[in-house]
């Protein structure tokens, strides 16, 4: 659930959907990743092959009030987050030792 006012996106579900868009110009082009509230469906991952072309359907028609959008104007920035991501996913969702560390972790923090 994609909460806009509150700056929270609560995936896991299938009910958030992700897409990105391109703005800006050929020498400073910004891209931007959109998340948005959907009907809950399977969760899917796009091929590492995935090109759009100049006869693509897909559009996305932005809605502020009802989304949360990263935009970049860096690849690093880009390879920053994927960076993040990829430590969370080994840390809390693959190995169990970190997992445990990290929720103790933050439990110290937040007092309980």
């Amino acid at each position: 659930m994609v909460y806009p006012n509150s700056n929270i996106v609560e995936m896991g579900i299938g009910d958030v959907g992700i897409t990105f868009t391109a703005q800006g110009t050929m020498n400073a082009p910004i891209g931007s990743i959109i998340f948005y509230n959907q009907k809950k469906q399977k969760i899917t991952t796009l091929p590492d092959d995935y090109q759009i072309d100049k006869d693509s359907t897909e559009t996305y028609l932005s809605h502020p009030d009802q989304e949360i959008c990263l935009a970049f104007s860096s690849a690093e920035s880009i390879n920053a987050v994927i960076s993040i991501l990829q430590a969370m996913k080994k840390n809390i969702f693959e190995d169990e030792t970190t997992r445990e560390y990290a929720i103790q972790r933050n439990m110290e923090l937040e007092g309980r």
